[in-house]
């Protein structure tokens, strides 16, 4: 017997064929939809990292260029004072020299400086400048608001604290590089150089000796 199949059978068969097929196309639809609306929003977040990033990384770049400019300028006052000191040691030979062969009345200045930077210590000195922070922070601090300072008392003694600290470190007796680089590296952070230049201009003896007598002790170290 042959299989009855009518056209009413046939026409069925081929909606269902066709229904089917829309119906796959549809979900493939839908399935490269979703794929590419997940594309599109990692792609939005990370662009979004990104301009987040560069906007951070900017910041940094600021604060660093800034940090850069300001030791920058700082070392260039350094390499200037450190000329002048050369050209000072080199005048205060000729001078030692000409008193030694004809008066001794020019060499009172080299005299003052050789007391301020006697190297002679008491052990208890030498024990407090032993356990002493080199970086001189609070010396420092006193130093970098000089101008508002109206009591000479306490600007001369930071800068005696200075001044034996620095000398002491590099005095061949109690040698220490390390002390001398911390040092010379929290001077240059509080602008030290530049307080000192200006009390190198002072009314009062005292401050400008102290001033110098640091100044010429503290750049050559810099650039040691």
């Amino acid at each position: 017997m042959e299989p009855n199949w009518n056209v009413e059978d046939s026409m069925t068969a081929a909606e269902m064929i066709t229904i089917v097929t829309i119906v796959g196309i549809l979900l493939l639809s839908v399935v490269f939809l979703a794929q590419f609306w997940i594309v599109s929003s990692e792609n939005r977040k990370m662009e979004e990292n990104a301009k987040k990033g560069w906007r951070k990384t900017g910041s940094k770049n600021m604060v660093s260029n800034c940090f850069d400019e300001k030791r920058r300028v700082s070392l260039q006052k350094a390499e200037m004072l450190r000329r002048r000191v050369m050209l000072r040691n080199v005048d205060r030979e000729i001078d030692k020299i000409s008193a030694y062969s004809f008066t001794e009345s020019s060499s009172g200045s080299v005299q003052e400086f050789d007391t301020i930077n006697a190297t002679q210590y008491t052990l208890q000195q030498i024990k407090h400048l032993d356990e002493k922070a080199a970086d001189c922070t609070n010396e420092l601090v006193v130093l970098a608001r000089s101008a508002d300072i109206h009591h000479k008392k306490e600007l001369v003694q930071a800068l005696q604290i200075l001044l034996d600290a620095i000398t002491f470190y590099l005095a061949p007796e109690h040698r220490d590089m390390n002390k001398v680089t911390i040092f010379c590296n929290s001077l240059v952070k509080y602008d030290g150089l530049t307080r000192l230049q200006h009390l190198q201009k002072e009314a009062d003896k005292e401050i400008r000796l102290l001033a110098t007598a640091i100044i010429e002790k503290a750049v050559p170290a810099i650039w040691h």
